[in-house]
């Protein structure tokens, strides 16, 4: 069995050190970030605000928050917003 004689376990454990200085995970999750268009998820109204919502026929995006005050003041209808 070579992977139990002392010159593969030696390498083993150098590559296991080198692997764990290795920021992949940090680097991914940079990728991801670096791919998502930001402005296309902010609500358009209140843009620090996630938009989940959105005008149907348009592309005004809406937060939780601002499609409940516009269906609450009566100036949009739960019809006209999608999810």
């Amino acid at each position: 069995m070579q992977c139990l004689q002392p010159e593969m376990q030696e390498k083993a454990q150098s590559l296991s050190r080198s692997i764990a200085h290795e920021k992949g995970q940090q680097a991914g999750a940079q990728s991801f970030q670096d791919s998502l268009d930001l402005d296309k998820l902010r609500c358009t109204l209140a843009p620090k605000r996630a938009a989940v919502w959105r005008i149907r026929r348009t592309q005004v995006r809406l937060s939780t928050f601002a499609a409940t005050v516009l269906l609450q003041e009566g100036l949009l209808e739960s019809n006209e917003i999608k999810l």
